[in-house]
């Protein structure tokens, strides 16, 4: 299938590499779902297994939700300040 391809393996390890970067924040949440996302990318990609790989790509887009929540919180704690 297409989510299994070698050109969408890239795609995923780019996402993991942006990934890392949030693994070794100190954002609450979201280093746990950016690391169940790198897990669930891994699994996609030993098994070739098209619904893991979904997974990572859900897991990763509630990560980046929750970063922009933070990012919006912090700036309007700071506009109160």
């Amino acid at each position: 299938g297409g989510l299994t391809r070698p050109s969408h393996a890239r795609l995923v390890g780019a996402a993991c590499l942006l990934l890392s970067v949030v693994l070794i924040s100190s954002v609450p949440v979201a280093h746990t779902l950016a690391g169940l996302s790198v897990a669930a990318f891994a699994g996609s990609l030993i098994a070739r297994d098209g619904l893991a790989c979904l997974v990572g790509w859900a897991l990763l887009l509630v990560c980046i939700g929750v970063l922009v929540a933070v990012a919006v919180g912090v700036r309007l704690g700071l506009q109160l300040i």
